[in-house]
Formats: structure tokens, C-alpha cells, sequence
């Protein structure tokens, strides 16, 4: 979490498209859907005043807080996937004493899944989802991780971590589904929430 408040006038980084940006917030307001803020860009190609966007104040970062990913960087899903490994693994003194990762694991079934959190007889599946031609994560991506854990034992759970909105279908069928759970991660400043969801995971029973 940012170490103070973001408010107007702040430099900020914002997502845009598969890169971050730099801008300067203008206004922040409460909508029906949480705060929101109003964020100016500097775009390439754009005129010199920038765009301006809305963005849900949770995807705002300051700037000096901000990972150092200069715009243009895209990131791919190999390259997520790696980070978010790394992540795992500097958490894994948070969890309990014998967990244990392994990635790119393949079930019986013969369905690869990108990482397996394991500790005594309980398993968490992950998958992760990051930018592609889509913007946001679909329902086909959360039915192929609930049709996983169809495959495996009751003391099984299943995790997406994205830094991506899901669709509407698609948070339903996670809201339906006790076993299917999701986590926005976008980097270490996301990692409280994947230490929480993970120890979380493991103690449900």
C-alpha cells in the first residue's frame, strides 16, 4: 500500500493498455463503485496537453512509490509469470513451515497448471493472467481452473492472480465456486495481499 493518501496534484503511475505511465491526478471523486480518480497522461503520439482517464483509485500508484518499469516495457505473460515466481518464493517464510512451490506442474489429467502451493495435504493451484488482446480475464479462464480442481481431491483450492478486472461472468462463477479464489497482484506492492490469500488457502479446511 502507498505510505500516505493519494491526492490531487500527486505524480502518479497508472496502468495504459499493457505499460505504466506517468501522470498527475486532477481529481478524485466516490462513485458507486469505490473512489475514483482522474488522472492526466502523457501519451507518444498524443497531443501536448495529454489524455485524461478515470481509473479505479486501487490501480493508482505514486510515483516514487511506483515499481521502475519505464513506459513501452510491456509486460509479457512470461515475463508476469517470473515475477509473480520470484514473489512466491521470498514469501515463502510467511507460510507454514513445510509449503512448498513447484511451478508448471501437470496433473494426471495432463492439464499444466503455472504454479502448485503445497502444504502437508493441501494443494493450491494457481493461475495467473496477465494483458493480452484481451483487457480483462473471462469466464473460459475460470472454468479451466475450476475444471482442474473437479480433477482433485476435496482438500484442493484454486487461486487466479491477475492483474487484470475479470468479467462479469467470470466473477460470478468465482462468487459460486467456495474452492476458486482471485487476487489482484501487480507487483511487490501486491505481495500483502498474496501472503494473506495464501495463508488464508492453506488453513481452510
Amino acid at each position: 500500500m502507498p505510505s500516505r493518501a493519494v491526492q490531487v496534484g500527486d505524480q502518479v503511475r497508472v496502468p495504459w493498455g499493457l505499460d505504466m505511465v506517468d501522470g498527475v491526478v486532477e481529481d478524485i471523486y466516490d462513485s458507486s463503485h469505490g473512489p475514483r480518480m482522474l488522472i492526466r497522461v502523457a501519451i507518444p503520439g498524443a497531443s501536448e496537453d495529454g489524455e485524461t482517464i478515470t481509473l479505479p483509485a486501487a490501480e493508482v500508484q505514486l510515483r516514487d512509490e511506483a515499481e521502475d518499469a519505464p513506459p513501452g516495457t510491456w509486460v509479457t505473460e512470461a515475463q508476469y509469470e517470473r515475477r509473480l515466481g520470484s514473489a512466491l518464493q521470498r514469501l515463502l517464510f510467511s507460510l507454514p513451515t513445510d509449503a512448498e512451490i513447484r511451478s508448471n506442474v501437470r496433473d494426471a489429467s495432463g492439464q499444466e497448471v503455472d504454479f502448485v502451493v503445497q502444504s502437508g495435504n493441501r494443494k493450491i493451484f494457481i493461475e495467473v493472467k496477465t494483458g493480452s488482446r484481451q483487457k480483462r480475464v473471462t469466464a473460459d479462464v475460470v472454468n479451466r481452473l475450476r475444471s482442474l480442481l473437479k480433477t482433485q481431491s476435496g482438500d484442493s483450492a484454486g487461486l487466479l492472480v491477475t492483474d487484470r478486472d475479470l468479467t462479469g461472468e467470470a466473477q460470478r462463477i468465482i462468487k459460486e465456486s467456495p474452492r476458486l479464489h482471485v487476487v489482484r497482484w501487480r507487483g511487490a506492492s501486491d505481495n500483502h495481499r498474496l501472503a494473506s490469500e495464501l495463508t488464508s488457502l492453506l488453513h481452510e479446511h
